[in-house]
């Protein structure tokens, strides 16, 4: 590989390694809000489930943002997420996965592309981001299916990853 094509290799993966940190404080922020504004206890707990996996996969590419000294702005991302949702609490809850599936199918490629640009020092954290990810769609798509065990790879994904302390919020 030439120094130009390392170079482009090393902007990539830091343009990737901001925009999936990010996407992980925004993903907090929206189940954050939408945790308040459920209508009953399976949808809250949903809500509480997915903040908790975008907190714990956050803080876990947060040593890989660190080590990699990429700068992110973390409140831009808490004001986007809050926008989302903002604008996603009247779409009611069919909709709003709706909206969100191609969103995540989206950062789904972005994680499997820093994935393919990463080190092995950071394979263990980019695998989980990408696993994180992949289980959010594959619950989206249970959820929109009507699947009564939608929820089970978002309580085994939380098994494998528990929160290691109290929420920041």
């Amino acid at each position: 590989m030439s120094a130009n094509e390392n170079s482009a290799a090393a902007s990539e993966r830091e343009a990737l390694l901001r925009r999936t940190y990010e996407g992980e404080i925004i993903g907090e922020t929206i189940f954050a809000a939408l945790h308040h504004h459920a209508r009953d206890d399976r949808q809250r707990e949903a809500c509480r489930l997915i903040e908790d996996i975008e907190l714990v996969t956050g803080r876990t590419m947060s040593s890989v943002i660190a080590r990699h000294r990429v700068i992110c702005d973390e409140q831009a991302a808490r004001d986007e997420g809050a926008a989302f949702a903002a604008t996603s609490i009247g779409d009611g809850w069919r909709s709003f996965w709706e909206r969100l599936l191609p969103l995540s199918e989206d950062a789904l490629a972005d994680m499997r592309r820093l994935r393919e640009l990463s080190d092995q020092h950071d394979r263990d954290a980019i695998d989980q981001l990408v696993m994180h990810e992949e289980l959010i769609i594959d619950f989206i798509r249970r959820e929109l299916a009507g699947a009564a065990d939608a929820l089970d790879p978002l309580k085994e994904y939380l098994a494998r990853y528990p929160l290691s302390s109290e929420r920041t919020g």
